[in-house]
């Protein structure tokens, strides 16, 4: 019915283009010179055409006939793709419709004199059409031309959307259909039985979850060793399971350990990496270590690169330049906790250019992406690849925002990696505060010389026999301790040991003396 409906469509069209045809060649066998018009009997007949009138005449007929083109096209679509039969006679019936209406709106607002003249008109000469073999030519040429688009139209446009059609169905309808498939914080899928069923279906699906999907409509044997999906036992599980499990919930169950490492059920070859693939576009992923150039990357195939590879990706690195090392970025619970316990090592000294690059790299990359553009942050990274901690220090308010991790855009606030673990002296772990708010060490009174650390600054010490204990941290990160008598100190020395000399504390009252 389809192909019925698009010969007639093509048929209609041609016989427009023909008429457009006849046309430009009847206004070519009019004399050219001053437009003439003469009175024979009751018609009126066109003698002489003048060239720019005629040029006039020709650039409306193109104009006609580029619209008709493109209906052309958009009509046969629109046929193509229309679902069933009552649909597609109507919507023929609606194309008829639109190629008169221009011989509507000039029969409803035309000038009744120019109706008049028009009507008056002597039919133009086609002496030429008809003074050769052209007028049987003509018809046979067309006939080929209409055979020609219906074979076109037939085997690139029609026999693909059948083809679609019928995916669609046997997805939708075909095979298995006695359970419900969902993906998890991890992207792997997960599915609960809900009847019993009698029939397998074919389909010709590359992504994880089509194809995890497949085997669950052809019922294949489940492999215990490397699945393609996760059971659950009932479909309330199932739903409860999808709906309250967060990125973050997700990370909190997964070790610090890539996809590719891990012991035990490898989720890895028909998981990991299928999901993967799916996120990257990207057929040719291996392991981890092919997965690396899209840690850095903010949207879905990042957040999955985060969390199958956080080694690989760096969010146990303290040193390394992934900027989105948090559980909410994909990064597991335990790479956080491990980070974080490196993160207290780390002595009160800004690292050497080299030891930098890699976060100005990374910082480079995330502030030029969707979500996380900013100008300033961009610039201050670049400054960075070239004066290291030095032009973090003196970075006015990105130089702040990359020692606190978080920077206020325009419509949002994002939060990243700080960079003191590479920049600690840049962002005030001496005392001198942070960038945009540094102070004069040199103005800073210094407690008497003998007053010095015997025990280490994380816990209790005791300085010249009297006994402090640690009362938290400064915004700069500097160690605030509190004695028996309940007067703090303010640490801000280069490192935390024994045997640290006293001019590295502050009272905090203000006060300069020993204990």
């Amino acid at each position: 019915m389809c192909a019925l409906a698009l010969l007639t469509w093509f048929a209609t069209m041609i016989a427009e283009y023909g008429k457009l045809f006849h046309f430009a060649l009847g206004l070519s066998e009019v004399p050219r010179g001053h437009t003439v018009f003469h009175l024979e009997e009751d018609q009126i007949a066109l003698v002489k055409l003048s060239r720019k009138r005629l040029s006039f005449i020709l650039t409306t007929v193109l104009a006609r006939a580029t619209v008709q083109s493109v209906l052309l096209w958009y009509g046969t679509l629109y046929l193509v793709y229309t679902e069933t039969v009552q649909d597609l006679l109507l919507n023929a019936v609606a194309l008829k419709f639109v190629l008169e209406v221009a011989e509507l709106l000039y029969s409803a607002f035309a000038p009744r004199r120019t109706r008049t003249f028009i009507q008056s008109l002597k039919p133009l000469n086609l002496e030429r059409l008809g003074a050769s073999h052209h007028d049987c030519l003509l018809p046979t040429f067309l006939l080929a031309v209409l055979c020609v688009m219906l074979a076109l139209s037939y085997v690139f446009l029609l026999t693909p959307a059948l083809e679609a059609r019928s995916k669609t169905w046997e997805g939708l309808c075909g095979g298995r259909q006695d359970f419900a498939v969902a993906t998890d914080g991890l992207g792997r899928l997960h599915y609960s039985l809900t009847s019993e069923y009698d029939d397998t279906g074919e389909t010709e699906l590359t992504s994880y979850v089509h194809r995890a999907t497949d085997l669950l409509i052809k019922d294949a044997p489940p492999d215990e060793e490397q699945p393609w999906s996760i059971y659950v036992s009932t479909f309330d599980s199932l739903r409860k399971k999808v709906d309250s499990q967060s990125v973050v919930e997700a990370g909190g169950t997964r070790l610090c350990e890539d996809g590719d490492n891990q012991e035990g059920i490898d989720e890895w070859t028909h998981m990991g990496l299928q999901i993967l693939k799916m996120v990257t576009h990207n057929d040719s992923l291996t392991d981890c270590a092919s997965v690396v150039p899209y840690c850095t990357q903010v949207g879905i195939a990042g957040l999955r690169s985060r969390q199958w590879c956080p080694l690989s990706c760096g969010c146990a690195d303290p040193l390394g330049g992934l900027l989105l090392d948090r559980v909410t970025n994909g990064c597991p619970a335990a790479c956080s906790q491990k980070l974080a316990s490196l993160a207290e090592g780390i002595q009160c000294k800004d690292g050497e250019l080299n030891e930098t690059t890699q976060y100005a790299l990374g910082a480079k990359a995330l502030f030029t992406q969707k979500g996380f553009q900013s100008k300033s942050l961009e610039l201050l990274a670049d400054r960075m690849l070239d004066q290291g901690c030095f032009a973090v220090a003196f970075g006015g308010r990105a130089g702040m925002d990359f020692c606190i991790g978080s920077s206020t855009l325009r419509v949002n606030t994002v939060n990243f990696r700080t960079v003191k673990m590479v920049c600690p002296v840049a962002c005030g772990c001496d005392g001198s505060g942070l960038p945009g708010h540094k102070r004069d060490m040199a103005t800073v009174g210094a407690v008497g010389t003998g007053l010095r650390i015997t025990g280490v600054c994380e816990e209790q010490g005791w300085l010249n026999e009297t006994r402090f204990a640690p009362h938290g941290a400064a915004g700069s990160g500097a160690p605030v301790f509190l004695n028996e008598e309940g007067q703090m100190y303010l640490y801000h020395g280069p490192q935390c040991a024994a045997g640290t000399i006293g001019s590295r504390w502050i009272l905090s009252l203000g006060k300069v003396g020993q204990k």
